[in-house]
Order: C-alpha cells, then sequence, then structure tokens
C-alpha cells in the first residue's frame, strides 16, 4: 500500500457460531472459545450424586418389574443417562414410542403421566447433540421411571 492507504484485507471469514467442542471435551462442554477446544465457556450439568442414587434405586425397582418392552427401555436408558450416551436412548425411545402404540385404547388413563414424561424426554432429545445435557435428561428418567409401576404391564 502506497503512503497514506490503508492495506486492503479481506472480509473474515464465516465461522460457525456457537464453537461446538469434539472429542472429549464434548462429554463435559456445550460451547467452547473461538478456535480454542481447551477453553469450556458453557459447561454441561452434570449428574449430581442424588439423581445417580435416584437413578440406581429405579433400576433396581425395574429389575424387579415384568419384562416388558418398555419396561425393558426404560431400565436401559436409565443406564445410558449415567454413560451420557444420548444415541443409545434415542433408539431406545424408539422402541418405547412402538410398544406404546399397541398398548389397547383402554390403558390410555393409566398411561397419561408416563406419557407426559416421555413427551417431555423426546423434546429433550430434540435439540442438537453437544446441547443434550445429562442432568436434565436424568430427572425426566426419574419422573418416567416413576410412572412405569402405573402403567400395569
Amino acid at each position: 500500500a502506497a503512503y497514506g492507504e490503508g492495506a486492503k484485507q479481506a472480509a473474515p471469514p464465516l465461522l460457525p457460531n456457537p464453537f461446538y467442542p469434539t472429542g472429549p471435551m464434548a462429554d463435559t462442554c456445550i460451547q467452547v472459545a473461538a478456535g480454542r477446544d481447551d477453553v469450556c465457556l458453557i459447561p454441561k450439568t452434570p449428574i449430581s450424586a442424588y439423581e445417580s442414587m435416584q437413578l440406581d434405586k429405579q433400576v433396581q425397582k425395574l429389575n424387579s418389574a415384568s419384562g416388558s418392552v418398555i419396561v425393558d427401555s426404560t431400565k436401559n436408558m436409565l443406564e445410558l443417562v449415567k454413560k451420557s450416551d444420548f444415541t443409545g436412548i434415542q433408539s431406545e425411545v424408539g422402541n418405547v414410542e412402538a410398544a406404546l402404540a399397541q398398548l389397547p385404547k383402554s390403558t390410555a388413563g393409566n398411561t397419561k403421566a408416563f406419557r407426559v414424561s416421555f413427551e417431555t424426554l423426546k423434546k429433550e432429545l430434540k435439540k442438537p447433540k453437544p446441547e443434550i445435557e445429562p442432568g436434565p435428561v436424568a430427572k425426566i428418567l426419574i419422573k418416567m421411571s416413576t410412572s412405569v409401576a402405573s402403567l400395569g404391564i
């Protein structure tokens, strides 16, 4: 550039916003700093010790319940949320949906509390994968598993 003229600069490239973490940081972080995968800006809410204890208690209760598809899938989801395996949970959600569709219409009154929790879980799992947090999903699953007993299946 000549004296007194500014240098020509290219426009900055468009970068994805927010910056989602990759690798092991994706297990504990929702958003990272630009270009820094080691600096967490928004951490995920982990499962508390109390929630972990409640998850274990619900798994024990479901072990003694009948072995229907809904009970088994709910038990698997309780185990998977501890590992933050949300793809596994989503596949179990498909199993539960298919089983709920096959229930007779006469059980609709019994399944209301379960269906409300189940719809809340499906809504939570529709978030982009990096934004799904294990803490809120664990709370929903605990509520959902307590209503499994009222299904009477």
